[in-house]
C-alpha cells in the first residue's frame, strides 16, 4: 500500500478537509436534525429561505473554467479524440500539488479514476504524462481494476465506500471521480433509454457527488451518425451539470475541448491539445520492442469549418438571425406594412442566448464582428440586416 499521509501536511489539502467538515455540520444544522420534532423525517433536506440566502457563495472550480466542484459533468467525444488521455491529465494535474492543467487555475485533492476498460494500457500512459511533464513523486490518485456497474444503486453504494475507506486510510479528500466510459461502467441498464439513463446519473449524483461533493466526470462515445451529442438517451444532456465535446481536429493527433453547457459558469473558450510521442524506459513489449504512449501539451485552436467557410458555432450565430429575419418578414406581409425586416441587435442576442447557441455577451460581439467583417450582416443605430436580404 502506497503511504501518501504526508499529503495532509499541506496547508491547501488541510484546508480542503476542515471545509468539507464545516459543510457537513452545517447541513446537519441545515436539515432541522437539532428539532426532535423532524428526527427521522428527512428525505430530501430541505432548507429554509434564510438558509439559503444565509449559505449563499460564488462559483466553486476544481479546475477553472471547464470544471466546477460538486458537479455531475459528460465528456464525450469519437473514439479517436483521445478523452481517456486528456482525462488522465486533468486527473493527475488535480492530484498533484503545484500542477496547473493547461495553465489555468487548478486546486487539488484526491483523484478516483473507475477504469472501465483499457486498464491494461492506463499505467503506461500515466507513465508517460509523468515523463513528458516532468513530475516525480506520489499523489492520491487511485485507479481502479475492475469497471463498476453504476446502474445498480447498491454498486454506486459500494464504490462510494471504498472511496471512503480509501481516503481515511490516506488521509485525503475525495474531489474528482472520473466514470470511463459510460457503457463499461453501467452495468444492466440500456443507454438509449431515458428512465435507465436517469437512474444511472442518480446513483451517481446521490451515492457518489453527494457524499463527497465533488466532481464526477463520466466520459462517453459519440453516436454513429451526430458528432456533436451524446450517444443514447436525451437524459445524458438534459441529467448532467456540465457538457465537453471532444473533437479531432487537422493534426494526426490533435483535440479540441469545446463547451456544450455548464452548470453556473459562462460558457468558455475552447481549448485544444497535441499528442507527443513518449518512449517509456525499460519497458518493451512480448517481442520485445520499445513502448510508447502519448503526452498532451497546449496547442492553436482550429474551429471547424461549414459548407460556406464559417465556422460551426458562427454559422449557428447567424442561422439564427436568419430565422428571426424569416420571421419578421412574414409577420411584415401579413400585415401588409412595406418595410424592410430588420432585427434589434440585442434581440439577435438574447435568442442567442435562449437557444443556447451563446451565452456569453463577449463571445457573441465577436461573431457579430466577425459576420459584419466578412460582409453577411450589415449594423446600422442598433439594428442588424442580412446583406443578401438588402440585395434581393
Amino acid at each position: 500500500m502506497v503511504d501518501i499521509s504526508h499529503v495532509m501536511d499541506r496547508p491547501e489539502v488541510r484546508a480542503q478537509l476542515e471545509a468539507s467538515l464545516r459543510q457537513a455540520e452545517s447541513r446537519q444544522k441545515s436539515n432541522g436534525a437539532e428539532d426532535p420534532r423532524l428526527k427521522g423525517k428527512r428525505c430530501v433536506g430541505f432548507r429554509s429561505l434564510a438558509e439559503v440566502r444565509r449559505d449563499l457563495k460564488g462559483t466553486r472550480y476544481l479546475v477553472k473554467p471547464i470544471l466546477e466542484t460538486d458537479s455531475v459533468a459528460i465528456w464525450f467525444g469519437d473514439s479517436d479524440t483521445f478523452k481517456s488521455f486528456i482525462a488522465l491529465d486533468v486527473g493527475l494535474c488535480v492530484a498533484h500539488v503545484g500542477r496547473r492543467f493547461c495553465d489555468l487555475p487548478t486546486h487539488h485533492g484526491a483523484v478516483f479514476y473507475v477504469c472501465g476498460e483499457g486498464q491494461g494500457g492506463i499505467g503506461r500512459r500515466v507513465e508517460a504524462w509523468h515523463i513528458h511533464h516532468r513530475v516525480d513523486g506520489d499523489a492520491p490518485f487511485f485507479v481502479s481494476e475492475l469497471p463498476a456497474a453504476l446502474f445498480d444503486p447498491k454498486n454506486a453504494a459500494a464504490l462510494a465506500e471504498e472511496i471512503a475507506a480509501l481516503a481515511e486510510v490516506h488521509g485525503v479528500v475525495p474531489v474528482l471521480v472520473f466514470v470511463d466510459t459510460l457503457s463499461t461502467n453501467m452495468g444492466d441498464g440500456d443507454e438509449s433509454k431515458n428512465p435507465d439513463v436517469a437512474k444511472l446519473l442518480s446513483n451517481i449524483n446521490v451515492k457518489v457527488r453527494a457524499r463527497f461533493h465533488c466532481a464526477v466526470v463520466v466520459i462517453h462515445h459519440v453516436g454513429h451518425g451526430a458528432k456533436d451529442r451524446e450517444r443514447g438517451a436525451y437524459a445524458l444532456r438534459g441529467n448532467t451539470d456540465g457538457r465537453v465535446l471532444f473533437r479531432r481536429m487537422g493534426g494526426a493527433r490533435t483535440t479540441a475541448l469545446e463547451c456544450q453547457k455548464t452548470k453556473d459558469g459562462p460558457q468558455w473558450e475552447p481549448l485544444a491539445f497535441e499528442g507527443r510521442v513518449v518512449t517509456l524506459p525499460g519497458v518493451f513489449d512480448s517481442e520485445g520492442e520499445p513502448q510508447t504512449s502519448l503526452a498532451f501539451d497546449p496547442t492553436e485552436y482550429v474551429p471547424p469549418a461549414d459548407k460556406d467557410g464559417l465556422p460551426d458555432k458562427q454559422a449557428s450565430v447567424l442561422a439564427v438571425l436568419q430565422d428571426m429575419y424569416r420571421t419578421q418578414a412574414a409577420t411584415l406581409a401579413l400585415t401588409g406594412m412595406d418595410a424592410a425586416p430588420r432585427v434589434a441587435a440585442k434581440d439577435w442576442r438574447e435568442k442567442c442566448a435562449t437557444l443556447g447557441v451563446v451565452k456569453d455577451r463577449r463571445r457573441f460581439g465577436e461573431f457579430k464582428a466577425k459576420l459584419v467583417k466578412k460582409g453577411t450582416v450589415r449594423e446600422d443605430q442598433g439594428f442588424v440586416y442580412l446583406v443578401a436580404q438588402d440585395a434581393d
